[in-house]
């Protein structure tokens, strides 16, 4: 069984169903051949595309999030940042500080170039209204 038919969701609505019951009834075939004393551990990136049906009690009965050491966590972030002017009122610290445990680079990336957009859009109409404010000779 490969990932994509096993482990995800379908994105399309009309196949989840299908989906579902493929995981089902794949799942039930391998449980059915494997020895009581054997455990399967599964490991995912992006367990929010994990297939329901395989979630259910007596399958996966634990869900443990394994967090990224805090050295490479800020070292990462500040790659990520690297070419973004932060105020001089805020550091990187503060504001990884803030976002949840499960946030990603690609989620801090994200959050910095939108904070660069939108101080970008107030410098672009703050001077729009002071040149609208000076007087002509």
């Amino acid at each position: 069984m490969d990932k994509r038919g096993y482990l995800e969701k379908q994105e399309d609505s009309g196949s989840i169903g299908v989906c579902s019951h493929r995981s089902e009834t794949n799942a039930s075939k391998v449980r059915n051949h494997l020895p009581n004393d054997l455990f399967i551990i599964g490991a995912s990136n992006r367990p929010d595309l994990i297939d329901p049906a395989l979630l259910r009690p007596g399958r996966f009965d634990k869900l443990l999030y394994v967090g990224v050491n805090a050295d490479a966590f800020y070292r990462e972030r500040k790659a990520l940042t690297r070419k973004f002017k932060l105020s001089e009122d805020v550091t990187l610290y503060s504001v990884a500080k803030k976002c949840p445990s499960t946030f990603t680079g690609a989620d801090m990336y994200a959050l910095c170039a939108d904070a660069r957009f939108q101080a970008a859009k107030r410098k672009v109409l703050n001077s729009d209204s002071e040149d609208d404010s000076v007087p002509e000779d």
